[in-house]
């Protein structure tokens, strides 16, 4: 199907530009004592030497449907549902919250970006953040969009959809970043790309800032356009920090790709947010390029790993996963399932950020209540220095259901 004028203006124009835009906008939030729940944030002593690498699972917990549980005191009816998803932990400094989404446009009616509150004994227990009610008139949000964005929403059929499918990651004790996938359509015609937006807390005012700093970072697909050089969404698969150097993953969702290969790109966390200070690692020559690889074919060779089958869901090209450090296994972590098997959550490690993975699939969690091809899985992260060391131990994991029925539960893994 061929793009209409504003599919033009509205969508491909914005994600065919890659040079530097200037910023799109922030969003201020007043009251950080909204985040009442504090943690300790762990300095971890990063190790080339895996261990424990059994994964004997103690408990598989569930802690029920992420709710608000502020409503009820509010209204005393019952605790507002949160049908929206996926959810996506963050933390900054001390605080910790969820961030999560949902569409906007008439395809969806008014959408919303939620910001709130974790309740640090009971993660389920989510409480939205006040003054979302009093942004932007008419639609919640805590991600800025673009004018062309603002105008073709009033038009009839269009969608515009941004989702976290990774956690965010510290750049600083008051800053951090998250990637955030970026879908646009009007009836049948599609565009997908991804943003970084970057959140900023300033404890002597209070505030919490969330900024979107410019349009794009990467375009991966757009239909009826099959000649097009797309990029690969580094930072949608997963996205972590390891001495100051943040380390974003990609699955290739080409049609070259299959969904297989997971590809990978780093920049200092200071500089993030400028994109000519990212590399792109080469697995055939073990090292780092300046040159942004492009999805004109499949780059096995490049791939950090490729999986037996193809990771996480496909809707509209998606895929999700999670790496990161575990201190308690000294080792890196990747949490994945497959398309063939979504009730089955599958473990492998590695030395490095680069790999070499264990390619030996584990299977870490089988269970035909939820479908982990949703699930954002991220260590839990404790409230007191007594757990230096253990970090890697529990997993928060937030996933829907078999049924997907547009809800997400908290769970808690723990390790033997």
């Amino acid at each position: 199907m061929s793009f209409t004028l504003l599919q033009l203006v509205a969508t491909i124009y914005a994600f065919v530009q890659f040079a530097f835009a200037d910023e799109v906008g922030t969003v201020l939030f007043p009251n950080t004592s909204f985040f009442e729940i504090e943690h300790y944030y762990p300095s971890p002593r990063y190790h080339v030497y895996p261990r424990r690498t059994d994964f004997s699972v103690a408990s598989f917990v569930n802690w029920g449907q992420i709710t608000d549980y502020n409503s009820k005191a509010n209204d005393g009816d019952d605790y507002f549902s949160l049908e929206t998803g996926p959810f996506a932990y963050c933390a900054i400094g001390n605080y910790s919250f969820w961030l999560s989404q949902y569409g906007r446009g008439s395809l969806a009616g008014a959408g919303a970006h939620f910001l709130m509150a974790m309740n640090g004994s009971h993660p389920s227990w989510a409480k939205i953040h006040p003054d979302l009610d009093d942004i932007d008139e008419d639609y919640n949000t805590m991600i800025p969009y673009t004018d062309d964005e603002n105008d073709a929403m009033n038009e009839p059929y269009y969608f515009t959809f941004f989702a976290p499918r990774s956690s965010c990651v510290m750049t600083s004790a008051t800053t951090a970043v998250q990637v955030w996938e970026i879908l646009h359509e009007k009836r049948d015609d599609l565009a997908i790309g991804s943003m970084l937006v970057n959140y900023t807390i300033n404890p002597d005012e209070g505030t919490f800032a969330s900024t979107r700093p410019q349009d794009v970072y990467s375009s991966y697909y757009v239909d009826d356009d099959d000649d097009a050089d797309y990029q690969y969404g580094y930072g949608l698969l997963s996205t972590m920090k390891v001495n100051g150097v943040i380390y974003m993953y990609a699955v290739d969702r080409s049609s070259y790709g299959n969904y297989q290969d997971v590809l990978l790109a780093s920049a200092p966390a200071s500089t993030v947010l400028d994109k000519s200070t990212w590399s792109y690692w080469q697995n055939s020559t073990q090292s780092w390029n300046t040159t942004e690889p492009l999805a004109t074919k499949r780059r096995q060779d490049d791939a950090v790993y490729t999986a037996s089958s193809s990771i996480g869901y496909q809707i509209d090209g998606g895929s999700m996963g999670s790496i990161f450090y575990s201190e308690y296994h000294h080792a890196y972590i990747f949490t994945y399932s497959t398309s063939d098997d979504p009730s089955t959550l599958i473990i492998e490690y590695a030395p490095t950020p680069a790999g070499p993975w264990s390619q030996n699939e584990q299977v870490l969690v089988n269970s035909t209540d939820v479908d982990f091809n949703y699930a954002i899985v991220t260590p839990y992260f404790y409230n007191s220095p007594a757990h230096e060391g253990h970090v890697g131990k529990e997993l928060l994991i937030s996933v829907s259901p078999a049924s997907y029925d547009n809800t997400y539960w908290a769970y808690k893994l723990s390790f033997e």
